[in-house]
């Protein structure tokens, strides 16, 4: 199972999900229309006009709502907020609530983030159904790096990192029923034995630099390293999360993965 995430723009900069979580807070827990939320990416210079003179006003309202379509996906793969249907076709807007602690200071920009990456689980959403209640097809990635990285490093400091090659080949595969143990003995096999790392596809940079955002984790070239400063905290960030796996309905998980951090 590839671990790519939707191609929407990642939000790094704290000042950025500020201006993306106030400008929308007006309509929390309002009906909408995507209309009027595309408009408003335009009125609060977040994009530029994309009107032109000789648009007729169902082209610019056309235009607008299809802008708003480009950017719900930031939204919800940030973690700031989402839309729903209730009552049959009534369309709510949410900002999620682990959004508005953040907004309110209650806490960090990158607590935030690592909440988001500690909930986030594959398979993606996909229909009616999230995922199947088997819990031996479900992954989370950002859990799963952390406890590879983890291990890696209690063989030795100088192994503790990852790269595309054992992300896509070993991780994205990992079938040892949980044995982490045997996935880091594979992965320094291979780095002993100087097999080909060559890769034939990517799409995991917007996963990583989502990653490297959180300071848990470092790049240097090509390499994910483990921030060994880090050690205690990346340990505790693995107990309170590999466990708190979502079952059920699509609609749901919105609510999951956007409700508050305790």
């Amino acid at each position: 199972m590839e671990w790519k995430l939707d191609r929407v723009r990642t939000v790094s900069e704290e000042s950025e999900a500020i201006k993306f979580i106030e400008v929308y807070m007006q309509y929390d827990n309002k009906e909408y229309n995507t209309i009027e939320l595309g408009k408003a990416l335009v009125t609060n210079n977040i994009i530029k006009d994309p009107v032109e003179d000789n648009m007729s006003s169902y082209e610019v309202e056309k235009l607008y709502s299809k802008r708003w379509g480009a950017y719900i996906g930031i939204f919800t793969s940030n973690g700031f907020g989402y839309t729903e249907k209730i009552n049959g076709n009534k369309k709510i807007f949410r900002i999620s609530e682990i959004a508005k602690q953040f907004i309110n200071g209650e806490i960090s920009y990158n607590d935030f983030i690592i909440s988001q990456l500690s909930r986030f689980q594959f398979p993606k959403p996909n229909g009616k159904l999230y995922i199947e209640n088997d819990k031996d097809n479900n992954v989370k990635p950002f859990i799963v790096i952390l406890k590879t990285l983890i291990i890696l490093y209690s063989q030795s400091k100088y192994q503790a990192w990852i790269d595309e090659y054992e992300i896509i080949e070993y991780l994205e595969k990992h079938k040892y029923n949980g044995d982490y143990l045997e996935l880091v003995n594979r992965i320094i096999r291979d780095r002993k034995n100087n097999k080909s790392r060559i890769v034939n596809f990517y799409g995991r940079d917007i996963l990583m630099n989502k990653c490297l955002a959180t300071g848990l984790i470092l790049k240097e070239e090509h390499k994910y390293y483990l921030n060994i400063e880090k050690i205690e905290k990346v340990q505790n960030i693995i107990t309170d999360n590999e466990n708190d796996v979502f079952y059920g309905n699509k609609e749901d998980w919105f609510e999951f993965i956007g409700r508050r951090m305790q």
